[in-house]
């Protein structure tokens, strides 16, 4: 089956661009399936799910429509992700711990985006090989290690099933990654 996909070209440009400066994996064939861990929920000393986040430790912040939004919200102690409902007068945490402070990198993630009731967040620039999903507006969520460092990550929309593509890169060729069950499970592709 050969999936055929409209990509800005802005983001594969950034992708090929950041890709060949990286040396992040061994050389060979990438993994076919990468696989999601659910993660639970988190407990003291990190934040639990539901408390209220000053505006001032949000960074990127994306809308999905007129109310709901997603962002990330760096805590003294660690980084998370945070939501709201009211178009942006409250914003609190919705996801467990993604990244503690100066502790654990390859958690480390920079980027987000929304669609809908699929949120995600993930490596980026300067971020680590870990990408985390929820299609549930940010009720659970799925960490995923994919081979080297997403640097771009969309959602299409190929009929009726939405798919997330992740672009990565490796320090030789980019990798393809798709996950067509919100990110549980990610499958290596070497063409759209």
């Amino acid at each position: 089956m050969t999936l055929r996909v409209l990509i800005p070209a802005t983001v594969v440009a950034v992708a090929a661009a950041v890709a060949a400066p990286l040396a992040l994996s061994a050389p060979g064939t990438p993994p076919a399936t990468v696989t999601a861990a659910k993660l639970s929920a988190d407990r003291s000393p990190f934040l639990p799910a539901g408390r209220v986040v000053n505006d001032g430790t949000l960074t990127n912040r994306v809308y999905v429509n007129r109310r709901d939004g997603f962002s990330l919200s760096w805590q003294p102690n660690a980084q998370y992700g945070a939501c709201t409902t009211d178009a942006g007068q409250t914003w609190r945490i919705c996801t467990p711990m993604l990244h503690v402070s100066a502790a654990n990198a390859p958690d480390v993630v920079t980027e987000i985006g929304a669609d809908h009731r699929t949120y995600w967040v993930y490596g980026g620039p300067g971020g680590g090989p870990s990408i985390v999903v929820s299609n549930d507006a940010g009720r659970t969520w799925y960490r995923a290690y994919l081979p080297g460092i997403p640097m771009a990550v969309t959602q299409s929309n190929v009929g009726v099933v939405r798919q997330l593509i992740a672009f990565v890169a490796t320090g030789q060729k980019p990798l393809v990654y798709v996950s067509s069950n919100g990110g549980h499970t990610w499958t290596y592709t070497s063409r759209l």
